[in-house]
């Protein structure tokens, strides 16, 4: 199935667990980054605070596999793997500074504090 380009490309899903944390995965295609967040942050607004507070958006700034090229990964998986073990010590110093992840700076810090005390215990 492809992707309709005319469709709003996120999607906020309700969660039952009030402990739960949605981190929202989003291909910004290069251009996109401005016209995608603005519908983030219109369907984020549109929901009760205490859900709102629990999604996060992050996403390469192109194409996934644009950032796996660059950063010489064989798999997505194994990129997708590095990313999340390096989002918690030192994001300021690690692939998360990547030209093609950079934007997300802001997002990070705020699900890495809100996860930290459950997920990064070390």
């Amino acid at each position: 199935m492809s992707v309709n380009k005319f469709q709003d490309h996120l999607q906020v899903l309700p969660e039952d667990d009030a402990n739960r944390q949605l981190p929202l995965l989003i291909d910004f295609d290069g251009t996109q980054v401005e016209t995608r967040t603005r519908l983030y942050h219109a369907h984020k607004a549109a929901l009760p605070a205490t859900v709102a507070e629990r999604i996060y958006l992050l996403g390469s700034l192109d194409e996934p596999e644009k950032l796996q090229a660059a950063c010489q990964r064989q798999r997505l998986e194994q990129l997708g793997l590095e990313l999340s073990v390096d989002c918690a010590p030192a994001p300021a110093s690690n692939l998360w500074q990547h030209p093609h992840l950079q934007h997300n700076a802001t997002e990070l810090a705020r699900l890495v504090a809100q996860v930290r005390p459950f997920l990064f215990w070390r």
